[in-house]
């Protein structure tokens, strides 16, 4: 059995996280792919992942054309043709909303009538959706939910924005499923206590702020990790964070720890005394291990992420002063004890989502 893996980049840390969790928990029982436009070649070759023959930007040629590679052949170079694939995971992150572009709507939605014209079973895995304001992409985004088997919405407000859209489809509510990943060792980024500084670009060109004031916000945490004793790190959690993490960096005067592999990265995470993070899967990582972190986003997924943990309070703004928040978050020791205690219960659902899709898939 064929499962094609649909919308998730390596490029970005946190999409390679849940690649990752999908290859853990599928790669031993089934034949797993991706396309091309999905991170490089050695990117799925360390995954053991097929290499899928779409193209986005000529879907019906790829098609056709794939599809007339001959079995030994793809065999041989590791090649899957849309034929081949007997299911599909879709696990898009954030896509389907007003937020990404139409062309992604309409891409997936031409593949999914082809799947499901051939009873190739689709399950969308926990991600945010909505909202749809957007008439056309709403009407897009309907039918490519409609053509699954079963959604795993990651929050109560994606299952609303879909209750409102009318989708035909079971939901269910899950949550992040990287959330029970095993970080990796890596080295300590400084010595002594520090605390970890992820920033987002996705902060500026959502509209959320300006890239003053985001800036003056970080350079407002630097300062208060100082006066708790704390050597402040930028940790950057993907290429497109680079610009930000060098204006913060002030010249050497705060170091910033890269590395290719995110598990790495969520590693670093944990060894830190306090995380101020605006990226999703950064949050997702310190909670996970118990790290005491102050979330500052731009979506509504940020504060359902904490409501699950039991932490809603540590969702901060940008109109909050950062010497209160940094003292706060690390004095609020029922806090750690409750994203702690919750961290079980989350895996339990991570889990029961697995059997779910499996039964799915099979």
């Amino acid at each position: 059995m064929t499962v094609d893996i649909r919308g998730i980049s390596p490029v970005n840390k946190g999409a390679q996280l849940m690649l990752m969790a999908v290859v853990a928990r599928l790669g031993d029982d089934f034949t797993l792919s991706s396309n091309p436009w999905q991170g490089s070649f050695a990117d799925r070759a360390r995954l053991g992942l097929g290499q899928t023959l779409h193209h986005y930007d000529h879907r019906r040629l790829s098609v056709l054309v794939g599809d007339r590679v001959p079995g030994v052949v793809a065999d041989k170079f590791g090649l899957v043709r849309d034929r081949d694939i007997t299911s599909v995971l879709d696990a898009s992150g954030f896509a389907y909303s007003d937020s990404f572009s139409r062309h992604r709507h309409e891409r997936e939605a031409f593949f999914g009538r082809r799947w499901a014209a051939r009873g190739v079973t689709k399950v969308m895995l926990p991600q945010a959706f909505g909202p749809f304001e957007d008439q056309v992409k709403a009407d897009l985004a309907r039918e490519i939910l409609d053509q699954a088997e079963i959604v795993f919405a990651r929050d109560d407000t994606s299952a609303a924005h879909l209750a409102a859209l009318g989708v035909s489809t079971p939901v269910h509510r899950s949550v992040d499923f990287t959330i029970g990943l095993e970080p990796l060792a890596g080295p300590r980024p400084v010595e002594g206590p520090f605390a970890a500084i992820v920033p987002n670009a996705k902060l500026l060109t959502s509209g959320t702020t300006d890239a003053s004031t985001y800036d003056t916000v970080l350079d407002g945490y630097v300062r208060a990790a100082r006066d708790l004793g704390l050597q402040p790190v930028v940790v950057l959690h993907e290429d497109g964070d680079e610009e930000i993490a060098r204006r913060l960096a002030g010249g050497g005067s705060v170091p910033v720890f890269r590395h290719h592999d995110p598990l790495v990265l969520k590693g670093v995470l944990g060894q830190a005394d306090l995380v101020v993070a605006s990226r999703f899967h950064a949050v997702v990582g310190a909670l996970a291990q118990g790290r005491p972190t102050a979330a500052l986003g731009w979506s509504h997924k940020y504060q359902e992420l904490m409501n699950d943990f039991g932490v809603p309070s540590w969702l901060v703004t940008l109109a909050d002063e950062p010497g209160d928040v940094a003292r706060r978050v690390v004095e609020d020791a029922a806090g750690r004890g409750e994203i702690v205690a919750r961290k079980p219960q989350l895996v339990g659902r991570i889990d029961d989502m697995w059997t779910r899709t499996t039964a799915v898939l099979r």
